[in-house]
């Protein structure tokens, strides 16, 4: 997550835009550019004017990282020991959900931590409906309208931006740098280059790894009678409908 003030976005678009185009890298997706930029500075070229636009327009990066093996053993059924003669199910939400969700948290904090009170609007990539785009506005608008969860986290509205547009090609970026700079794991050494350079800029940087105590912290309270409010709430838990 990129957090930005809203009066800074057209101009961010704009320098972001006109960079990539004079660099050539334009539209940008930082797989394909490390895939096929194997020169060293040619690659520090492109990155140092990227992440420049980056750290003096925005306030934050937060994310949150998972172990995708870890991850993997966790999602379906999980029982506790009997409780008055029943077992109870657990389970975690889809990852993505997870990630967003521990993600908005970081940022939530910081702006509460660092006095930023204004309202958020945020921005995702609309995808198609085979990609469940019909199922997240849904959701999302359902959630608007019957709880007040989003504003208490300070958002406003949610706004979806077409596929390429210069802000999701930043979260692009920040999402590979999070996948390749993992201190519990690996780090690659091109995203701690990037990395080192968010860290010494002014912008804040938030970073959350979810490891498997956390992610059976989180299966514990998603009890089945929380799936069941909450997709009598909502209608719909981000995919996931209620089991007999």
């Amino acid at each position: 997550m990129l957090l930005g003030r809203t009066s800074s976005l057209t101009r961010v678009e704009g320098d972001w835009r006109a960079t990539t185009r004079r660099l050539g890298v334009s539209p940008f997706r930082m797989s394909t550019f490390v895939s096929k930029e194997k020169d060293e500075d040619r690659r520090a070229e492109v990155l140092t004017a990227l992440i420049k636009i980056m750290t003096d327009s925005l306030l934050l990066a937060s994310s949150a990282v998972v172990n995708d093996a870890i991850f993997a053993l966790l999602p379906g059924p999980i029982y506790s020991e009997p409780t008055q003669h029943r077992l109870t199910q657990h389970r975690l939400a889809p990852k993505y959900v997870v990630l967003a969700t521990a993600t908005f948290g970081l940022a939530a904090k910081w702006r509460q931590d660092n006095h930023h009170p204004g309202m958020i609007s945020c921005v995702f990539e609309k995808g198609t409906d085979e990609e469940g785009q019909a199922d997240f506005e849904e959701t999302v608008q359902r959630i608007l309208n019957n709880s007040s969860a989003l504003a208490e986290y300070g958002i406003a509205t949610v706004d979806l931006a077409p596929k390429g547009s210069a802000s999701l090609e930043m979260a692009d970026m920040l999402a590979w740098l999070m996948t390749h700079w993992v201190p519990e794991l690996y780090r690659d050494p091109l995203a701690e280059w990037c990395v080192d350079r968010l860290h010494s800029s002014s912008i804040g940087f938030e970073r959350r790894y979810l490891d498997r105590q956390t992610l059976m912290e989180i299966t514990a309270r998603n009890t089945l009678e929380v799936e069941r409010r909450l997709i009598a709430q909502y209608g719909t838990t981000f995919g996931y409908r209620l089991r007999p």
